[in-house]
């Protein structure tokens, strides 16, 4: 009988730190990318700058989120609205936009396994 380990991380918790390391790269990548330049400008002068933060600070969350920590639930869901309410207010809601909020509360049933 296989017996996972305590400090085995759920798949749940891979899956949605995978979604959002490839969806923050493909992001990254796109920001210099001469095609979009003009449909980042079409969201406004500062749009590339709110995106970093709330992706920064969404990036912090995943961390402790791959590591079980149970304070990442709770700032990706203060990131995750404001993110959400964001991408509505520029017009062009995305799934990056939900990500974090949708990874804190699939995650929530998880809490007592994190640390």
């Amino acid at each position: 009988m296989l017996i996972p380990s305590p400090n085995a991380r759920p798949l749940l918790i891979t899956f949605h730190c995978g979604v959002y390391f490839l969806y923050l790269s493909v992001f990254m990548m796109s920001i210099a990318h001469v095609d979009l330049e003009g449909h980042f400008e079409q969201m406004g002068p500062t749009f590339i700058r709110n995106m970093l933060i709330f992706m920064g600070i969404g990036f912090v969350g995943y961390i402790g989120l791959w590591n079980q920590r149970r304070w990442s639930i709770v700032l990706l869901l203060l990131v995750g609205i404001p993110f959400c309410i964001y991408g509505f207010h520029v017009g062009k809601p995305i799934l990056l936009n939900f990500l974090p909020l949708i990874a804190a509360i699939t995650c929530l049933p998880l809490w007592p396994v994190l640390k």
